[in-house]
């Protein structure tokens, strides 16, 4: 199961390349936004979705399993 945290958006947005994070930056002194608001806004609209992901991550173990036969 995905578990879709604060906490695990960080952490991805502090492992994109150093390129991403600086366009990211720069949109947010651009638009003045804090790069926690975005934070915030991204894990809102992932925590919407990961019942979704999840069903899906299910019925593909569930197909793939079912058809190794």
């Amino acid at each position: 199961m995905i578990n879709i945290t604060k906490d695990s958006v960080h952490k991805a947005i502090c492992n994109l390349p150093d390129e991403q994070k600086q366009t990211l930056a720069m949109n947010c002194a651009h638009y003045g936004v804090t790069p926690e608001s975005i934070e915030n806004l991204v894990t809102g609209m992932l925590k919407c979705v990961e019942p979704l992901i999840n069903r899906t991550v299910e019925n593909l173990k569930y197909w793939s399993d079912d058809n190794a036969d």
